[in-house]
């Protein structure tokens, strides 16, 4: 039986709120595992894992948006029933954002708050964007160390999974439709927001609700970065967040 897209690091019988992270290109869920620590009493923390990532490395990656939000709504009633903040980091935040928008056409529960990082807003992407060379685009995103991408065996170990969720990235194109009605906040370098803030601005446009953007003294905020920190504030914001 496929394993389910949803993996439970934190769970508890009846959790007052429940923190879902949806990982950048190629990742998994064992980023997020670290952030238990530190958790409020009664919540719950889950990460998305899809095909080709992780211990699913034998299941073939999917092959577009589509389809993988068609395999996460299959799992969608493994999560728990309590409010929900959905987090997206870097393309993770388009999957959770097109997920959402997929649970209101099915007037489906949806996320109490969503919160990003490293995203530019979905309004900004109005045509395809072009894949350069697999490790040249890699070199360029700075999030696979030098001693994974030196190494012909474990890039053909992760090469499909990363390559999939790069294919959909770049060829993502926004649809406009009603905007949200829930809060988003959103994490950025001071150095990317500085390099081009409308990127981040533009979330503004999405949603009805509060959108609040917070800028990060770190290089990036990914594992070697302000990993740590991005934690906290997301862990604050569970502690905080209404509707």
């Amino acid at each position: 039986m496929p394993a389910s897209c949803f993996v439970p690091w934190a769970r508890h019988d009846e959790p007052r709120r429940a923190l879902v992270c949806f990982p950048w290109a190629g990742a998994g869920a064992a980023p997020f595992r670290t952030w238990c620590e530190g958790l409020l009493p009664g919540v719950d923390l889950w990460a998305v894992r899809l095909p080709g990532r992780e211990n699913r490395l034998r299941e073939r990656p999917l092959a577009g948006m589509d389809e993988m939000i068609t395999h996460l709504l299959a799992d969608f009633a493994a999560l728990p029933a309590a409010p929900t903040i959905f987090f997206g980091h870097c393309s993770g935040a388009l999957l959770a954002f097109e997920l959402i928008r997929e649970l209101r056409r099915r007037k489906l529960p949806q996320p109490e708050h969503f919160a990003v990082a490293s995203s530019e807003a979905p309004r900004r992407l109005t045509a395809p964007r072009e894949l350069r060379e697999f490790h040249t685009e890699l070199r360029a995103l700075g999030i696979t160390p030098g001693n994974v991408l030196a190494s012909e065996r474990v890039m053909r170990l992760l090469r499909p999974g990363i390559e999939s969720d790069l294919q959909v990235s770049r060829s993502y194109v926004y649809k406009t439709e009603e905007i949200l009605d829930m809060p988003i906040s959103v994490f950025a370098t001071a150095a990317d927001y500085a390099a081009n803030p409308a990127e981040f601005l533009d979330w503004r446009k999405e949603t009805s609700g509060p959108v609040d953007i917070a800028r990060l003294a770190a290089p990036n905020l990914y594992p070697d970065g302000a990993w740590d920190e991005l934690g906290l504030r997301l862990q604050a914001l569970v502690a905080t967040a209404t509707r």
